[in-house]
């Protein structure tokens, strides 16, 4: 895979670039991202969590969707997405968007969207911020999983998950 070959640095830096392109006028804080940055580096168990998620998108999002230990399942739905990328790291975490941003230590939500690998939740709903005013998340049936603008979506909590710390 991508992830495999060139590292988490290459797989965001491609979901950047394909999503700054893909960006309709009615976001122009994003046209100005460069392609090849934009997004501090993450490190650690942190870039390794980040490049676990990364390397779903383009999958199926489906409401309830349970990996249960697979190497590659074919949906996910916001907080699968999330615990499944923990699991791939070897570090059991909890389910359901409420339970990991409970689980999470309390940061604000603006140090969450500059924070790679934090969480960003409201509630129904949870996403990994990629540190750029970006998530990578399962957003719902009509996106799929994939990289999205983190702005303006009404976001009431951000968390740091206390084993990604480096």
């Amino acid at each position: 895979t991508a992830v495999a070959q060139g590292g988490f640095q290459d797989v965001l830096d491609q979901a950047i670039a394909q999503t700054t392109q893909t960006q309709s006028s009615s976001a122009p804080e994003f046209q100005s991202v460069q392609q090849g940055t934009g997004a501090p580096r993450a490190a650690g168990k942190t870039a390794q969590f980040l490049e676990m998620a990364l390397s779903q998108k383009g999958k199926t999002y489906i409401y309830g969707a349970e990996a249960d230990g697979q190497v590659n399942p074919k949906a996910f739905d916001c907080s699968e997405l999330i615990q499944w990328a923990m699991e791939r790291l070897g570090m059991e975490f909890p389910d359901g968007s409420a339970n990991q941003i409970a689980y999470a230590k309390p940061i604000s939500v603006e140090e969450a969207l500059r924070t790679p690998g934090a969480l960003l939740y409201r509630p129904g709903h949870i996403a990994i911020s990629l540190g750029n005013g970006k998530t990578m998340e399962a957003r719902g049936s009509d996106y799929g999983v994939g990289v999205f603008s983190a702005r303006d979506r009404g976001w009431t909590a951000g968390g740091l998950i206390p084993e990604l710390s480096n």
